[in-house]
């Protein structure tokens, strides 16, 4: 992974120069990248757009995207509703960012709130800790890993509440359900940092300060023509362009079994 160390997200960006003191910064700007990491090796027909024959497919909306590394990192834009506003004035908040919006707080923190609430739902709306957030969420990306598109993956952990993924888009700013959680879900970040890696919301260190470990992630184009022909599609006994898309059906994942993590002192 690169890093540009005059990032505005590492607080450093006057003279680029890093310090202790931006260590929370890079820990949360790693932990988002490598959630968009974890999703084009999982979910690679999504993330990618393409399909094994090199077809395109419908590639995730860019809220899904941003919204889950959101999840993974807190959303550091999630102050635009207060813990004191009401359940209008979320929804009003909500309309104003919708989901299809092109702005970063669209794409960013109105995604972080709906990823967050589709986490909430495939718990069967049991609670909204990080624990239970964070299971929930894995619930519904394995959904899309299995070969369920986006679009179905909502409409099953929902019930059938929102019947498609531009269902989902267009009703979330209205529904009162939402927005009740959504309320609920500020009032327990209450100024933290909401992320789902740490072990509460209110952690703004995410991770431990002593061990570092190494991840292996495979790299591969987003354009398969090139990936393709080079590799082909299995690697190491696993077959690459798999996960569903948009709205598209895609090859179901094999489960991976993680490496031991190499742990550098």
């Amino acid at each position: 992974m690169k890093i540009d160390s005059t990032s505005t997200s590492l607080n450093a960006y006057q003279d680029g120069v890093l310090s202790a003191g931006n260590r929370p910064s890079l820990e949360i700007l790693c932990i988002h990248e490598l959630m968009h990491a974890m999703m084009y090796e999982t979910l690679t027909c999504g993330m990618s757009g393409f399909d094994v024959q090199g077809n395109d497919t419908t590639p995730f909306p860019n809220w899904f995207k941003e919204g889950t590394a959101e999840a993974a990192c807190g959303s550091r834009l999630s102050q635009i509703i207060k813990v004191d506003d009401d359940i209008e004035q979320i929804k009003g908040v909500l309309k104003q960012q919708a989901l299809t919006g092109k702005s970063t707080t669209s794409e960013y923190t109105a995604g972080w709130f709906a990823v967050m609430y589709l986490a909430y739902l495939a718990t069967g709306q049991a609670a909204a800790t990080p624990d239970a957030l964070a299971k929930g969420l894995d619930t519904f990306l394995y959904k899309i890993h299995s070969g369920t598109s986006l679009s179905d993956a909502i409409k099953d952990v929902s019930k059938e509440k929102y019947s498609s993924q531009k269902d989902f888009e267009e009703k979330f700013p209205l529904d009162d359900e939402a927005a009740d959680f959504i309320l609920k879900l500020i009032q327990e970040v209450d100024g933290g940092q909401g992320s789902l890696v740490a072990k509460d919301y209110a952690s703004k260190d995410l991770l431990p300060d002593e061990n570092h470990v190494t991840m292996l992630f495979w790299v591969h184009f987003n354009r398969p023509y090139s990936f393709l022909s080079k590799y082909g599609n299995v690697l190491d006994g696993y077959e690459i362009y798999e996960g569903g898309a948009a709205t598209y059906t895609g090859v179901p994942g094999a489960a991976v079994q993680s490496p031991t993590p190499e742990v550098l002192e």
